[in-house]
């Protein structure tokens, strides 16, 4: 209702309102991902100095005096709506809305482009091999992927049209290749070898189902589903000075799962890396394996040519199916289906033993059009914001 009502009176007024040097950021969860990266360049490169730059965040006064003035974080509706804006908050969000020249964001989109001239560029978060079929949105004049590979299944999802579709890869995906310190940020020392497991959602924090059959375990991963063999995992990664650092989805629902970090084995969600100080990415691009399933982080893994292992045991229950038929093939790496096979790549990655180097740079080719990295640098050329 409100959201009608506003739209109603705003419409006519804000064309009494011309455009100014504003950039709007958004990301789920706040201040990160795609987003942050492309902000974090900006700001490298002073741009801030010419355009007031408003992130639109759930909770604003935990970046209050962050930046100063440089910077605005404004409060947008929570992604799940538990937090809805009220009268005068909309209004903030509606009037910087309506006089940027740029929004990019990645899940909240501005629900109406309310003035001429503005350019709404959705970020996403990842191409994957999951069905185009989503809810990108319709309000957006670009939307960023991956590869022209995928270019007719996105166009025929009905979600885009061809000339909509940007082939320039994640922003941050340069975190991937920035030096960092992010496993000893995390875990408080170094080890010999790290993993990194970011399983997709099963079950949506909503309680929405996302596979035919709900093997969603107390463990909130796949295929390890008890204590027990948390545990023996455990010994084995000690016995090899490694760590396994599980990262859950931001929409996975983390109720009633029985879970509790060790020495070597970190769970981990948004929060605890926004805690940290620490981005996904920057750990991701750190680690010397991963273990996913069909998460669109493993087509950015890809640019790194480090071992991939996929579990498998309900990859043809997920719902929404997929962009290719053959999707095993495009899966460059082990598939798991027991708790054996998860040990076999932990062995694989403690003897650096690789038998998948070349097929995953084959995969590359067809998923990532855009190789050569300085994604953000090559987004705000091609934008012009200068």
């Amino acid at each position: 209702m409100i959201e009608k009502t506003l739209k109603k009176w705003l419409k006519p007024l804000v064309k009494l309102v011309p455009l100014q040097n504003v950039i709007i950021f958004e990301s789920h969860s706040d201040f990160c991902d795609n987003s942050r990266s492309l902000f974090d360049y900006m700001m490298s490169k002073g741009l801030d100095k010419k355009y007031k730059m408003v992130w639109l965040v759930e909770h604003p006064s935990d970046f209050k005096g962050k930046y100063g003035s440089r910077v605005k974080f404004i409060k947008v509706d929570s992604e799940d709506e538990k937090v809805m804006l009220n009268w005068a908050e909309k209004i903030i969000y509606y009037y910087y809305v309506a006089v940027a020249r740029f929004a990019f964001y990645s899940h909240r989109r501005p629900s109406y482009k309310l003035n001429k001239g503005e350019l709404f560029v959705n970020l996403w978060h990842g191409t994957g091999p999951k069905n185009a079929a989503c809810d990108l949105g319709t309000n957006f004049d670009y939307v960023l992927y991956s590869s022209d590979t995928f270019k007719k299944a996105y166009v025929d999802s009905g979600k885009c049209k061809a000339e909509q579709l940007l082939a320039m890869g994640s922003p941050r995906n340069d975190l991937l290749f920035t030096e960092s310190n992010a496993v000893e940020q995390l875990a408080g020392r170094k080890y010999s070898k790290s993993i990194l497991w970011m399983p997709t959602y099963r079950t949506h924090m909503t309680g929405q189902e996302h596979y035919k059959d709900n093997r969603t375990s107390k463990t909130g991963i796949p295929i390890v589903s008890t204590q027990e063999e948390l545990e023996e995992l455990t010994g084995i990664l000690r016995e090899n000075n490694m760590l396994l650092v599980i990262k859950f989805h931001p929409a996975q629902n983390l109720e009633n799962l029985k879970i509790h970090s060790n020495p070597n084995i970190l769970f981990l969600t948004n929060k605890d890396l926004s805690d940290k100080g620490v981005q996904l990415y920057s750990l991701l691009g750190e680690t010397d394996g991963l273990i996913t399933d069909v998460s669109s982080v493993y087509f950015d893994y890809l640019l790194k040519n480090r071992p991939i292992a996929f579990t498998v045991d309900d990859i043809y229950e997920y719902k929404a199916g997929y962009l290719v038929d053959n999707i095993l093939e495009f899966m460059p790496g082990r598939h798991m289906m027991s708790f054996e096979d998860i040990k076999g790549f932990i062995s694989d990655i403690a003897e650096s033993r690789d038998e998948y180097a070349a097929s995953r740079l084959e995969v590359n080719k067809l998923v990532n059009q855009d190789t050569q990295g300085e994604f953000s640098k090559k987004i705000v050329e091609r934008f012009n914001i200068v």
